[in-house]
């Protein structure tokens, strides 16, 4: 029943900061649609932005190869570890255009036809029947599907109460036949693949 002397010992545990992510491809002019890529160690996550600005773990997560924006683009990225530490950023800067006849307002304009031609919405403005709030369309990007060029045109709805409404799909519209619209899918490879409009 003796009991002995009390020994303390103090540790201090030093985490090394994850590595910078590898981001392909490099910095540069591109003419045809590329995909952006990182490497993601295992047991880290990767948030990233594309106008410059610091991303966080709010940011957009990594998870499959990511189209390039057309015009110029800042792509920014860090890595967060499983312990909360950060990676410093690693940023590329982008300029895709694209030697196609039509552009993105051309696809915007071909899809909000289309829209209004099948009674998704009664004007230009994005307005439909029996629904408060609006349809929007954006064209950030583009693919290349069988070697062909498509942009890509996104559609959410903006409800009246403020939240806003997405889809899971975006409209591929032809970059050299402005008539040829199909719904582009993504699947978790960062492919896409093309199905008729409706």
């Amino acid at each position: 029943g003796m009991v002995s002397d009390e020994i303390q010992k103090k540790y201090t545990i030093q985490l090394e900061t994850p590595s910078a992510p590898s981001v392909f491809p490099d910095n540069g002019s591109y003419q045809e649609p590329s995909d952006i890529m990182i490497e993601v160690p295992i047991g880290h996550t990767v948030y990233y932005t594309f106008d410059g600005s610091m991303p966080d773990s709010n940011s957009r997560k990594y998870t499959k190869p990511i189209p390039m924006r057309l015009g110029n683009s800042v792509f920014t990225c860090i890595a967060y570890d499983s312990n909360g530490k950060v990676s410093d950023v690693t940023r590329k800067e982008y300029t895709l255009n694209l030697n196609t006849t039509y552009e993105a307002p051309e696809a915007i304009a071909a899809v909000r036809n289309l829209m209004i031609n099948t009674g998704q919405m009664y004007d230009l403005d994005g307005h439909a029947i029996g629904m408060e709030g609006n349809y929007a369309l954006n064209c950030y990007e583009a693919t290349m599907v069988n070697g062909t060029i498509y942009l890509l045109v996104t559609k959410h709805f903006n409800n009246a109460d403020g939240t806003v409404s997405n889809y899971d799909y975006k409209y591929a519209v032809n970059a050299e036949n402005i008539g040829e619209i199909s719904k582009a899918y993504m699947n978790s490879e960062g492919i896409y693949t093309l199905e008729a409009p409706y």
